[in-house]
């Protein structure tokens, strides 16, 4: 539509431009045509004077009613002399000597001159410049303005057309927008338009080899999650009785061994959750307070400040802070403050630690990968899967360096119960 209006708007110039000098060349010749015209009529009356009565009407103007002359005349003898003229003629002749043909005076008049048989002098018609630029501008704006008028009028027959045309890829591109292949019942309105077929037939056969290979790897995942989730659970049983058992020299490793296997755990039943729901929100009301307390990660202090309620799904929601807090511990924080901020159409949870932060070119990277969500290369699990989680809320993730430490907003749509 854009393209039109660009193309209309270059058309109607154009048009308007040829039609300006179309104009002002036909105006010319037509006032010119006039002006010979009207000498060759006043040539004829002229004759038809007897000598008597044009020795008796040196100088006089011919009777008229009050007008307004567009276009005016003198009559010179051979000496120069002015003989006749009409109503607003000038009293002085145009010119002291025989002035055949087409001539302009200063700017001001177009004269034609035609000489008379016999020694009997010069008829000269004239128009004023004014009013032939006038006529001229009259002529331009009003075919311009129909120009114009017919352009616009073009363009919203063509923009009409063209929009019923475009309509049922219209209706397609937006049901392209919410097609989801994954979702069991996910389907594509029928299309009219035998070209458009093509398409989408093309986009459902992608749909479905997209939703095969996401299942696949789904089902590889969760299986992976839950053949590993039985031997970290045994390893945490063995070290936990070699931690009883240990001397005390060999306690450090084995404790640094056991967080190591219980933060695995943690990534593990993260990704089970992930799989699971395959980002698919459940909204119930979550105290975080509640959650986190039934999450121990060592050498981590949890402060959750009131209020603490959101509207979100617990599952997701939990594997997503649980990494968050994670990622404190692995970048050296102890401490971490939790608080909720709600309006009427976000919830923003801050996890705000008290470690070393993010160096500001990380920290740039880190902010453009997340608003890009390209996440391979450039952010590990648990930033990509809080981001993910807070995209599945309607939101998306935010960090930024405090003072002391690093801040951490997961935004949700605010969706209340009813």
């Amino acid at each position: 539509m854009r393209a039109l209006a660009t193309v209309s708007a270059i058309w109607m110039l154009v048009v308007s431009v040829t039609v300006w000098a179309v104009i002002q060349h036909q105006v010319d010749e037509l006032a010119d045509a006039g002006l010979q015209e009207s000498a060759e009529l006043l040539y004829g009356l002229m004759l038809t004077l007897d000598e008597p009565m044009q020795a008796s009407m040196l100088a006089v103007t011919l009777p008229a009613p009050a007008h307004t002359e567009k276009v005016i005349w003198q009559r010179i003898a051979n000496n120069g002399t002015l003989m006749l003229r009409s109503h607003h003629a000038p009293e002085t002749p145009f010119f002291s000597t025989a002035t055949p043909g087409m001539t302009n005076i200063n700017g001001v008049w177009r004269v034609f001159g035609l000489p008379l048989p016999g020694e009997k002098g010069m008829v000269y018609v004239a128009d004023h410049q004014s009013e032939r630029r006038r006529a001229r501008w009259d002529a331009t704006w009003a075919a311009v303005a129909i120009t114009v008028m017919m352009g616009l009028g073009l363009v919203a027959w063509s923009r009409q057309r063209i929009g019923r045309e475009l309509a049922p890829l219209l209706v397609l591109s937006q049901a392209l927008a919410t097609y989801d292949p994954s979702r069991p019942k996910a389907k594509l309105p029928r299309v009219h338009r035998q070209e458009l077929q093509p398409i989408r037939k093309s986009v459902i056969a992608l749909g479905r080899r997209l939703s095969q290979r996401i299942d696949n790897e789904r089902s590889f995942s969760a299986h992976a999650a839950h053949a590993l989730r039985t031997p970290l659970a045994g390893m945490d049983a063995q070290l936990a009785v070699a931690l009883r058992d240990c001397p005390d020299d060999m306690r450090p490793r084995l404790t640094q061994a056991r967080e190591a296997a219980n933060r695995l755990k943690r990534v593990v039943s993260s990704l089970l959750t992930l799989f699971r729901t395959g980002i698919e929100v459940r909204w119930q009301s979550v105290n975080i307070a509640a959650l986190l307390a039934k999450v121990n990660i060592q050498h981590l202090e949890v402060e959750v400040l009131s209020p603490s309620d959101v509207e979100a799904d617990p599952d997701l929601l939990a594997a997503a802070l649980i990494n968050l807090l994670d990622n404190v511990v692995l970048h050296g924080g102890t401490q971490v403050t939790v608080h909720v901020q709600i309006d009427t159409r976000f919830q923003v949870i801050s996890l705000q630690d008290n470690g070393p932060g993010v160096h500001a070119e990380r920290l740039q990277e880190l902010q453009h990968a997340l608003a890009r969500k390209d996440y391979s290369g450039h952010t590990g699990l648990g930033l990509m899967m809080a981001d993910m989680v807070a995209r599945a809320h309607g939101g998306a993730l935010t960090i930024a360096n405090r003072e002391v430490g690093l801040s951490a907003d997961m935004t949700l749509r605010h969706q209340p119960r009813a």
